[in-house]
């Protein structure tokens, strides 16, 4: 976890995305999200992903904006486009706005 400067949080995820580290990751983006305008989450240390993990951060998302909020992935690693790519999720757009798997939200 790193600071929460100017309304926006940024929460680090670590190396690991998966079922092991679900519940402790949500407990900690929600809490970040709580208190901030905005969460940005960085990806770029991410070596393992799975479903859950990605499941995790679509819930996030969808906590963000239903609190009018922002939810920004940032130096998306590898390992995380790569799951992104091999679960079809890298060209969905499931969401109706700011949907976290486009390029564009965050990776510019």
């Amino acid at each position: 976890m790193t600071d929460t400067a100017a309304g926006v949080a940024a929460e680090s995820i670590g190396e690991s995305l998966t079922v092991r580290h679900v519940e402790r990751l949500r407990r900690e983006l929600l809490g970040r999200l709580a208190v901030a305008g905005s969460l940005v989450i960085d990806l770029e240390a991410v070596k393992e992903v799975d479903t859950a993990g990605l499941q995790l951060l679509c819930a996030a998302h969808r906590s963000a904006v239903a609190a009018g909020k922002d939810l920004v992935l940032r130096g998306r690693s590898q390992a995380f486009r790569e799951a992104l790519r091999v679960t079809g999720l890298a060209g969905a757009r499931g969401c109706d706005t700011r949907c976290p798997w486009q390029e564009e939200n965050g990776d510019a």
